[in-house]
């Protein structure tokens, strides 16, 4: 979101959102709006499998498709190599 923050803490299983808020200070800034919400931890892969194992059993669709599937794992392992990348140009940075 534009002009927003987002965190995400694995930690306390916190997600914090701060953007300005409508509300203005004395020097007429905008006051941070901040908000903060909990999720429950689940493990990702146990949700797909246990959601494939359902739609076989059920003869139903699956949540995900396995073309938005194939995108995904593309988008992640394109995320990957970017890292890869930016660790090897940047050493000092990453203790390599």
């Amino acid at each position: 979101q534009p002009h927003s923050f987002l965190a995400v803490d694995y930690g306390k299983k916190e997600i914090t959102v701060i953007k300005p808020g409508k509300e203005l200070d004395a020097n007429s800034m905008p006051q941070e709006e901040v908000i903060t919400s909990c999720y429950l931890h689940q493990d990702a892969l146990e949700m797909e499998l246990a959601d494939f194992v359902k739609n076989v059993r059920n003869r139903t669709q699956p949540m995900v498709s396995g073309r938005e599937g194939r995108l995904a794992l593309a988008v992640a392992q394109e995320i990957m190599a970017r890292i890869k990348e930016h660790v090897a140009s940047h050493p000092q940075l990453f203790n390599v």
